[in-house]
């Protein structure tokens, strides 16, 4: 039954919409204003005949659609209009304020490579590529940027912390001298160069973006012309006052993890002497140890801390100590100092650095040398002295001394409170702390009001830190902040503050 009547309704639906189509007519013609046309041809009589039909179905209709149809065209004209002046808004926007996503090379907390391929095939060994620039002074053979050769014939330099330069770093490739500056083909001198923005978003994971480049030609030098280039052999001796001794540790945080490094350690005057053989010595742990007994290529000074303990022993005004100089692994050093997010974008491991320190780097030191374990000092400059404290929150109570120097203001972003959760977390400072900072950290040779209250910034926050372990010490003299209102964040400034340390720490 139920199929029946739905076939009867399926049959009669044509049916019903023609019988519509007709009323619908019917009603036109009686009633509708396009019905209004004189009576045209045969038969047409008072109803219009099939002309009216044709002129209502046609010519009435279309009247209507072309009034709709320009009036929906003007429409979209303005719609039109409207979407195109915010694409032209849009683009001057664009263009006065570039995408926050591009980034200058030189402000990213990671740091960039250089690479450079030398067309010309005149460099080599003897005659390194170097890299001269605006953050030298135009320096053409500047041993803090040398490249290094790599085994695919080309040269590479790694810049791993943010440039301090204001404005772009403005450069170009020398041999050593403005003589052998690079040329175009012709031999003509070229443009200085500079790094091409990059997206940030594609940076993850604190990677290091790398600038490959092509040199086409260097410029011949006169005869007789050379570079000497100083190459250092890992295994050296060095000259130092005092007795060196390496250590071989493996390990590390970040990119150093698996690494291999080797520990220097001092020993004082008279440390294999037989009637020494019994005696133990209180040690100071100190970080980016290679800078502390010799000038590196590529570093402005050295810590001279041999020749400082050497005197101050000498003279009775310290205890006879070791230092050990816990080198940093270069590209990884950040990521092994930092103990929590305060570089964007960079990998932060110091944790697990302090608890390799404690378990491959104190244990072979006590093994190999006669230490005094009630008597352990650590401390370090800027980063150096970032990752102490790290190491001193951990083992409360096991240190007795701490030296810090410039505590790190440089990657703060001129904000040193930044490192307020570091502070925090120490809940037991050593008896006897060392502050020093410089009133210039920054190197400004134009101290511009800008400048000068970022250095003043530093100042202060040194005084407050000091002013707030003094409050905690259990002794008036058990915290020293010592202000040097000339010097800049560089191994100079903490080799003239280190006999000062040593005598806080160590003094008899």
């Amino acid at each position: 039954m139920k199929k029946r009547i739905l076939l009867m309704a399926l049959l009669s639906t044509p049916i019903l919409a023609l019988v519509a189509i007709f009323y619908a007519i019917d009603l036109g013609i009686q009633n509708g204003p396009a019905m209004r046309a004189q009576p045209v041809g045969p038969g047409a009589g008072d109803t219009g005949g099939a002309n009216a039909i044709g002129e209502w179905l046609t010519g009435g209709a279309e009247v209507k659609m072309t009034t709709q149809r320009r009036g929906i065209e003007s429409k979209l004209a303005e719609a039109e209009g409207a979407f195109e002046s915010e694409l032209a808004a849009e683009a001057a926007a664009e263009q006065a304020a570039p995408d926050a996503a591009m980034v200058e090379p030189e402000r990213l907390p990671q740091g960039f490579t250089i690479v450079v391929r030398d067309l010309s095939d005149t460099s080599s060994d003897e005659r390194p590529v170097f890299f001269a620039s605006n953050l030298s002074g135009w320096n053409p053979a500047d041993p803090r940027h040398i490249l290094e050769p790599r085994s695919d014939m080309r040269w590479q330099i790694i810049f791993d912390e943010p440039l301090e330069q204001d404005g772009r770093v403005e450069f170009k490739f020398t041999l050593g001298s403005w003589d052998t500056v690079e040329t175009d083909a012709e031999g003509e001198n070229t443009e200085n160069r500079t790094l091409p923005l990059v997206d940030a978003a594609f940076l993850t994971n604190g990677e290091r973006p790398i600038f490959e480049m092509e040199v086409v030609a260097f410029r011949a030098a006169p005869e007789g012309t050379s570079v000497t280039v100083q190459r250092i052999d890992p295994y050296r001796a060095i000259d130092a006052a005092g007795t060196i001794r390496r250590v071989q540790v493996t390990g590390g945080a970040g990119g150093a993890f698996g690494s291999v490094r080797d520990l220097i350690v001092w020993l004082p005057e008279g440390y294999d002497d037989e009637v020494n053989a019994e005696r133990t010595y209180p040690v100071l742990y100190l970080f980016d140890g290679q800078h502390l007994f010799e000038t590196l290529p590529r570093v402005p000074g050295e810590w001279r801390a041999d020749e400082a303990a050497t005197r101050l022993i000498a003279a009775g005004h310290i205890e006879p100590i070791i230092i050990v100089g816990v080198p940093h692994m270069d590209a990884a050093r950040i990521e092994e100092y930092v103990s929590f997010p305060v570089v964007t974008g960079l990998n932060a491991d110091g944790e697990r650095f302090a608890r390799w320190f404690d378990r491959e780097v104190t244990t072979r030191v006590e093994r190999a040398f006669r230490v005094d374990t009630d008597r352990q000092a650590i401390g370090g400059a800027s980063l150096g002295a970032a990752i102490s404290m790290e190491i001193i929150a951990q083992h409360p109570g096991r240190f007795f001394g701490a030296l810090l120097e410039s505590f790190p203001v440089l990657t703060s972003r001129n904000d040193p409170t930044v490192w307020r959760p570091l502070f925090d977390r120490v809940s037991q400072w050593p008896d006897r702390v060392f502050i020093g900072m410089g009133g210039n950290e920054r190197g400004d040779t134009d101290q511009t009001q800008e400048r000068s209250a970022k250095n003043q910034a530093y100042v202060r926050w040194a005084r407050t830190f000091g002013d707030q372990l003094k409050a905690k010490a259990s002794a008036p003299d058990a915290v020293e902040v010592v202000i040097d209102p000339d010097a800049v964040h560089n191994e100079e400034a903490w080799a003239e503050r280190f006999p000062a340390a040593l005598r806080h720490l160590f003094g008899r």
